[in-house]
């Protein structure tokens, strides 16, 4: 995985396969919370903040000042858990909250409910408090939810509904749509409402036990082995492809993970949803 504080987690950057899928799903249990938790102004599950849509992805913004917003509101993202620290330093937050088993990674997609079956576009953000609320003694790291605009997590979505669970029966615009395949990164969502020529079926192909990256061939025949059986009624005869994990995934691991995706093979349009 990359070392930063914001981590794609969708079409081409699905993270490790799931790996952590079983075990505890109480994410207080998975990062150590202690009682002090609830002192001091943490942030409780599910509070929505108006973040800056241009920072939400940004490795180097940190220190956030946003506002806390009702979540039938417009707002960017939603915690899913806030951990006391014993020093609201990056370095403190990294270690407490980082890429490691039991992280915001893992907290965060049991949130919003993302697993082989249920997934969306997601991702994820590590927040301290502003510096104003550090001076006055709060202490904290929150791991917040957070819903990208584009294939390569080149801002957030302004979203108005609650995060929790939100892929096990997502609406429509959470959907994945594009224009261009999904292997194509640098390129916007598109409305599902009207005709597109790529949508994503739900589901993750898996590829566990890799001591090497496959190569396309075989990424191609496991996304129509996998993918198949994802498409909906009525879709049988379209073609279906992958957005996979990146090389770069396997120094961290053995398991590859690709978003489904249907399109038709003559290159036209999927019928608007």
């Amino acid at each position: 995985m990359r070392s930063r504080a914001r981590l794609a987690a969708a079409a081409g950057v699905v993270s490790l396969a799931l790996a952590g899928c079983e075990g505890s799903t109480d994410p207080e249990r998975q990062l150590g919370e202690s009682p002090e938790a609830a002192a001091g102004g943490t942030p409780e599950v599910g509070t929505c903040w108006a973040v800056p849509a241009a920072s939400a992805f940004d490795a180097q913004y940190w220190f956030d000042d946003s506002a806390r917003v009702p979540c039938t509101e417009p707002h960017t993202t939603q915690t899913a858990l806030a951990v006391p620290l014993a020093e609201p330093t990056i370095a403190a937050a990294k270690e407490r909250v980082g890429e490691r088993a039991g992280g915001c990674w893992d907290v965060v997609r049991r949130y919003v409910g993302i697993d082989e079956e249920d997934w969306i576009p997601w991702g994820y953000a590590a927040y301290l408090p502003s510096k104003e609320e550090i001076a006055n003694g709060a202490s904290w790291v929150r791991c917040d939810a957070v819903f990208p605009e584009t294939l390569a997590y080149h801002g957030a979505r302004t979203i108005t509904v609650p995060a929790a669970g939100l892929a096990r029966d997502a609406p429509g615009d959470f959907w994945a749509c594009l224009d261009q395949p999904p292997t194509q990164t640098e390129q916007p969502f598109v409305p599902c409402d009207q005709p597109h020529s790529y949508e994503q079926t739900g589901k993750l192909a898996i590829l566990h036990g890799l001591d090497q990256y496959p190569s396309a061939t075989e990424l191609a025949a496991e996304a129509r082995r996998q993918c198949r059986p994802g498409v909906p009624a009525g879709y049988e005869d379209v073609s279906v492809t992958a957005g996979w994990d990146p090389r770069s995934v396997l120094k961290d691991g053995s398991s590859i993970a690709g978003s489904c995706f249907m399109f038709n093979a003559d290159g036209q349009p999927l019928p608007a949803r």
